[in-house]
């Protein structure tokens, strides 16, 4: 059997530049995917844990203010294909209005819950320090809703954590609530749907709720006894 050779290099030179252009034009779709998303603000593979709460601000008034004390990627916290898919598919029918991802399918849906609540865990290393070492500690009840806001000037991937009395708080300022920024207003619409879900998930059972309890554990820090100054040694050595 003859081999021709000149043909053979010929196909492999050219299945070789047919593959090399595939790469090189997949690699410029994700390049230009990522580059046109962050153009327009999304970071759709980021997500961050935020504290919302009450502060006064410079001059005194009430202000909407936020904490970010963990940030992480998708994958990292769900840990699953099948479960990120999903959630960003939830994500595409988010609105300004109403940003709590919610997934139809109520198992996948727990399986959100319990990874945002190990995530969550990260911020009570402290507390559980405390707790099994005999430390004075304590723990306050949190919810977890995993939202994403289509219409933010950063649009990812947000855990917001929240404490009933947050709600108190802003139904005592009303209209006096003040906010760092103008598009801060907004997480304002996002924390009065999550207090809509939270009391329609009162009416569900354990395993259909939309929002993941949460408790918050830190250490109760005692005051260090002051120590007497060489002045106060000396008048009790007197006495």
């Amino acid at each position: 059997m003859n081999i021709d050779w000149a043909v053979l290099l010929t196909e492999s030179v050219f299945a070789a530049i047919v593959e090399g252009l595939a790469l090189g034009l997949v690699a410029l779709y994700v390049w230009y995917r990522r580059r046109q998303a962050l153009a327009q603000g999304k970071l759709e593979d980021v997500v961050l844990l935020s504290f919302n709460f009450v502060e006064q601000n410079q001059v005194g008034e009430p202000q909407l203010a936020f904490r970010t004390p963990l940030v992480s990627s998708m994958n990292e916290i769900f840990m699953n294909d099948q479960l990120v898919s999903a959630i960003k598919k939830a994500a595409n029918k988010t609105t300004d209005s109403d940003p709590i991802v919610r997934l139809a399918n109520q198992k996948l849906h727990n399986m959100m819950q319990r990874s945002l609540i190990n995530f969550a865990n990260r911020l009570n290393t402290a507390g559980q320090v405390a707790a099994l070492t005999g430390l004075p500690f304590k723990e306050e009840e949190h919810i977890l809703a995993l939202t994403y806001e289509p219409g933010a000037v950063t649009k990812c991937f947000r855990i917001i954590l929240i404490q009933d009395r947050l709600f108190a708080e802003l139904d005592q300022v009303g209209d006096t609530l003040t906010f760092g920024l103008p598009y801060h207003k907004d997480r304002l619409t996002t924390l009065n749907m999550i207090r809509q879900e939270q009391e329609a998930d009162l009416t569900r059972s354990a395993s259909n709720r939309i929002l993941a309890p949460f408790m918050v554990a830190s250490p109760i820090y005692q005051p260090m006894p002051q120590k007497e100054t060489n002045a106060e040694q000396a008048v009790s050595d007197a006495s």
